[in-house]
């Protein structure tokens, strides 16, 4: 989207661009950086939201101390934490039991193999452990054959939504009983 974002502005002579990077794209082959390296100039500012994300694109010669951090903006001050509840039932989860998710689409960048076998390892050092794959892409039959024999489906450990109610279902879920700043730590590189 930065790519044909850039050339858009380009040809549409939009004259202020700033382009933000929101994951260090370690998926990115030479000519994508070549491309990045050439589109760099045309934007007005540079933009990453972790030191992490500045730092891959500055050690590729993309922005060289031109790009910013600016973090992304959440309140750590947030109310008291929710009670579990509807999410969970509407899921069958036990009002107990830990849940971890991959959101996401479900393309190799993602790893959701590497995903489900880590689930697969904790769940028999957790019992109660629950996952949710939360999304959809070319690995997705992958994905779902991968927890059919590695029998993490059968155990009901794994559960992979797909639509758009169940997405929504399982994301709260994901976060049901985590006060808000807890559920947006992950996007501020911090474990709730």
């Amino acid at each position: 989207a930065n790519v044909w974002g850039r050339i858009a502005a380009r040809i549409a002579g939009v004259r202020r661009v700033i382009v933000t990077a929101h994951n260090f794209d370690s998926w990115k082959g030479p000519h994508h950086l070549l491309i990045d390296r050439f589109l760099a100039p045309s934007a007005h500012a540079l933009v990453g939201v972790s030191e992490q994300v500045r730092d891959f694109y500055e050690e590729h010669g993309i922005g060289r101390a031109r790009r910013k951090v600016i973090y992304n903006g959440i309140d750590s001050a947030m109310p008291p934490v929710r009670e579990r509840g509807e999410s969970y039932r509407a899921l069958g989860i036990p009002g107990d039991a830990p849940v971890v998710g991959l959101v996401g689409r479900i393309v190799p960048v993602k790893a959701p193999e590497l995903f489900l076998r880590a689930i697969a390892l904790a769940s028999d050092r957790i019992p109660a452990l629950r996952a949710l794959i939360i999304g959809d892409g070319p690995l997705r039959a992958e994905a779902e054959a991968l927890a059919q024999r590695i029998r993490l489906a059968a155990r009901r450990r794994v559960e992979v939504r797909f639509s758009l109610a169940a997405v929504v279902a399982a994301y709260e879920a994901l976060y049901d009983g985590v006060a808000p700043d807890q559920a947006a730590r992950p996007l501020q590189g911090a474990r709730p």
